[in-house]
């Protein structure tokens, strides 16, 4: 892509960035769920380390105490994070990627 791109007079850096950098974010869309998942579910083990007060000490707090809703709650709000992350990351592909079509 780049080298057709360069011989049909486009300069480096437009080269890089209307081919290279388009291409190679593809795969990092793909990921960015993944990611994002697992920031959400890593705070509690990140808190309990570091000792800081938030949504993964509530978490450790509902458990011990059999605490159902705070167990639902967290559960509810983890699974809505992980489907807006992979559904961010679908459109963010098919924009990247015009082959892909959004219905």
């Amino acid at each position: 892509f780049i080298r057709t791109a360069r011989a049909k007079g486009l300069t480096r850096r437009q080269a890089l960035f209307r081919h290279g950098l388009r291409t190679a974010l593809i795969p990092m869309a793909t990921l960015f769920a993944y990611s994002v998942a697992g920031l959400v579910t890593g705070a509690v083990f990140v808190e309990k380390i570091f000792g800081w007060h938030g949504m993964g000490e509530w978490v450790v707090q509902g458990i011990g105490t059999q605490d159902t809703n705070i167990i639902a709650a967290i559960t509810v709000f983890s699974g809505a994070v992980v489907l807006l992350a992979g559904l961010l990351s679908d459109v963010i592909y098919a924009i990247l990627d015009p082959r892909v079509r959004v219905t």
